[in-house]
């Protein structure tokens, strides 16, 4: 009786696992599944783990941060809180400023992202995610109240729950698999997608436009990597945005392909935003258009 009791335990355990592996596939596994013709990006895959039953443990250090288009709200690329970005102006530029030959700073190439990796779904969703229970998630990664860091964290909530622009359609995706069903929900399984790709050793701050090829006019999904202790993703399609792939090249002929993004209307922007006081233009006046950090993606199709 004891053999048996133990049999049935062991079989039983076996079958818990078999059906929590049916719902727990790895998210590299789920995309490829779900996007059989769309390859992987590399900054996808810098952010899944080994083992996809990953936690995440208490959050110790600040994590890098860059603050990107979220809403129209605030566009500014800084690696700390406190840093005093004196390169914002390579960030924005009007459409005609994008042309071969043009020279940038290109310092956001550097900032890394790789300190919150993806979560399986499973493991996403036992985390609260929304400003109402800010307390509750600031107490699970063990950070303090009114800190530098809690800040972060709760502009990343608060980002996802602003009501969209006019012309806008937003969401947030908290692990690989939920962007995966946003991209397919939006555009459909036969989509491309891209992110920025640096050569070893492509020293970004001073960087020569060398190509520039316009990849999408309509019908695309931008999504953005937030700061989080893991992996959370802002992901949204504007009316009337186009994206490019610029090539640039730098003094010793390395090579970097970068993400830039135009944004044909922008009167649903705030009137305050940095752009339009640096751009001396006004809300749905000229086209604005902004690069793309390494860790965000563009879908189109």
């Amino acid at each position: 009786m004891e053999s048996f009791n133990i049999l049935f335990l062991l079989i039983t355990i076996i079958g818990i696992g078999h059906s929590l592996a049916l719902t727990t596939i790895s998210p590299k596994l789920y995309w490829e599944s779900m996007l059989p013709t769309t390859p992987l990006p590399k900054a996808i895959l810098a952010l899944l783990q080994p083992d996809f039953f990953f936690s995440p443990k208490s959050h110790n250090g600040s994590p890098s941060l860059y603050i990107e288009e979220n809403a129209g709200q605030k566009y500014a690329y800084v690696d700390h809180p406190h840093s005093q970005n004196s390169n914002v102006s390579s960030i924005f530029f009007l459409d005609n400023m994008l042309s071969i030959g043009s020279t940038y700073n290109l310092y956001f190439l550097n900032i890394s992202s790789k300190n919150s990796p993806f979560l399986v779904r499973v493991a996403a969703n036992k985390y609260p995610f929304s400003s109402n229970k800010l307390l509750d998630i600031l107490a699970r990664f063990s950070i303090k109240p009114n800190t530098d860091e809690a800040k972060l964290i709760e502009n990343t909530i608060m980002d996802c729950e602003v009501p969209p622009i006019k012309g806008e359609e937003r969401y947030c995706a908290t692990s690989l698999e939920s962007m995966v069903d946003v991209v397919i929900m939006k555009m459909g399984k036969e989509v491309k997608v891209m992110s920025a790709t640096v050569e070893d050793g492509m020293n970004p701050t001073y960087s020569q436009v060398s190509t520039v090829v316009e990849k999408s006019k309509v019908n695309n999904l931008l999504c953005h990597k937030e700061t989080y202790p893991y992996a959370v993703f802002y992901c949204h399609s504007n009316r009337g945005t186009r994206v490019y792939e610029v090539g640039f090249i730098d003094k010793d002929g390395k090579r970097a392909n970068v993400l830039a993004v135009c944004h044909n209307d922008t009167s649903g922007w705030d009137p305050k935003h940095f752009a339009f006081k640096y751009l001396k233009v006004k809300p749905g006046g000229a086209t604005i258009c902004h690069f793309l950090p390494p860790y965000d993606l563009a879908f189109f199709v």
